[in-house]
């Protein structure tokens, strides 16, 4: 019935990165959607991970970001998680590091986009993992009400004050800044005053939520 409003010569698009359900479906025409070419992978992990989105001028950098960018697979999200936990790293060591110990791991991981992004988990401080391990309670695509998810942060007790002038909705208000900087949420809607007022999770950001809840319990 809610296909029936479509005028003559409609068509539907179904997005899906199951190979299986695009063939229960029946689609007609089938697109394999590929991931970024490396041009532009490599673009978007630059403004990223450098100041105003500029690369240094270090050849060595550039050589170990192509190769770090090529651990992304070509997926956007995946690319701009591991060019934000770099952000204001310009050691080449911190760089060779992070390929050789964090990012060598991947490899031998099934789901490597996940296993990518849970890179950016495991950087997180204690108190930002409940927060976002407790976001697996919303469903996929939900639009989350930013101020109804810090009260329930407090009331599970994950939002900590450091001394009495703080008030909660404002730490917990950090909180959520500091996991949209980080990605974790998105699509973010504002008020007449610019405050963001809801937000939305990436499809594979919830799955790495209920990923890892199951890990910590």
């Amino acid at each position: 019935n809610l296909l029936m409003d479509g005028a003559r010569g409609s068509r539907i698009v179904v997005t899906t990165r199951s190979i299986k359900v695009a063939e229960i479906i029946g689609t007609t025409s089938l697109y394999d959607l590929k991931g970024l070419p490396e041009e532009k992978a490599l673009s978007l992990f630059v403004k990223m991970a450098f100041k105003n989105g500029k690369a240094l001028e270090n050849k060595a950098l550039v050589a170990l970001g192509k190769q770090i960018v090529g651990k992304g697979n070509g997926v956007p999200l995946a690319i701009r998680t591991i060019g934000s936990l770099l952000y204001g790293k310009i050691s080449e060591i911190e760089w060779q590091s992070f390929l050789e110990n964090e990012l060598s791991k991947l490899a031998q991981q099934e789901n490597k986009i996940l296993s990518t992004l849970n890179l950016s988990y495991d950087h997180l401080p204690s108190h930002l993992k409940q927060c976002f391990a407790y976001c697996r309670l919303f469903p996929k695509d939900h639009r989350i009400n930013v101020d109804k998810l810090i009260k329930l942060w407090a009331a599970q007790g994950f939002i900590k004050l450091i001394d009495q002038r703080q008030c909660v909705d404002d730490v917990g208000r950090e909180y959520f800044m500091q996991l949209l900087w980080r990605l974790f949420f998105q699509n973010v809607e504002k008020d007449d005053l610019g405050n963001i007022k809801s937000c939305k999770m990436h499809d594979l950001m919830h799955e790495l939520a209920i990923l890892v809840a199951g890990t910590e319990s």
